[in-house]
């Protein structure tokens, strides 16, 4: 009689760490997911920024390849034209 009620006892509570443990894993499961809504909401940003960062740097570059060229040849166009 004391082992059945002590064996009943001990499913229950396994049974009640079982849930416990499958709460613990679907919190943990949420938690992981909002952390992943924030970091790929992160890593869009990051994307944005490096983009913007690019295209300035992009624009930069031609206007120094502009102005290098026009010092270098544009003299030796304007005395060309003159002489």
């Amino acid at each position: 009689m004391n082992s059945d009620v002590a064996e009943a006892k001990s499913h229950s509570i396994t049974g009640h760490l079982n849930s416990l443990k499958n709460k613990g894993l679907v919190l943990s499961n949420e938690m992981g997911v909002l952390f992943n809504q924030e970091g790929s909401k992160l890593i869009r940003q990051c994307e944005n920024y490096i983009k913007k960062i690019v295209v300035v740097v992009a624009i930069l570059f031609v206007i120094t390849v502009a102005w290098i060229f026009i010092n270098l040849y544009g003299p030796i166009f304007w005395l060309g034209k003159i002489a």
